[in-house]
């Protein structure tokens, strides 16, 4: 099992790395406020901001959650946007990728937000400890290095 996290941390430590660039559907606005009318019904901008929104409006009497969990959260770039809107107070954010965390502190220093966020490399399933209570998960998709 160690073998599987040290490859997949390996290999995402090299996709953040690799500086070329490529074009993904998150960078088109019209793509993404199509995306966003599907999930909360308005065709607001930004990456994820539909799902914001629909927290917002279905948990609109817990908000701001106290304590977030980020599994595979790579940089934290979502945790935070997450912060910045008043949605989640906090974040551990757990990940594999040492280059990523590192990524994800930095980006955190810059955005005077480091007393908000811990990076923490690991599998959470094994590190969290038992009295550690969270409010809200950020569980983000898997993907293999193998794919």
């Amino acid at each position: 099992m160690e073998d599987i996290r040290k490859t997949i941390g390996a290999y995402w430590s090299k996709k953040t790395s690799n500086s070329q660039l490529k074009l993904r559907f998150w960078k088109s606005g019209p793509i993404l406020k199509h995306i966003n009318k599907i999930v909360c019904g308005d065709d607001v901008p930004g990456v994820s901001q539909g799902l914001i929104e629909l927290v917002r409006s279905r948990a609109r009497f817990q908000i701001p959650f106290n304590k977030g969990i980020s599994v595979g959260g790579g940089s934290g770039h979502k945790e935070m946007n997450l912060i910045r809107q008043g949605v989640v107070n906090t974040f551990d954010l757990y990940e594999y990728s040492e280059a990523r965390i590192a990524q994800g502190i930095e980006m955190a220093q810059k955005q005077s937000l480091e007393d908000r966020i811990n990076f923490i490399h690991g599998d959470a399933f094994e590190l969290i400890p038992p009295q550690e209570k969270y409010d809200f998960c950020a569980l983000e998709p898997f993907t293999s290095p193998y794919a």
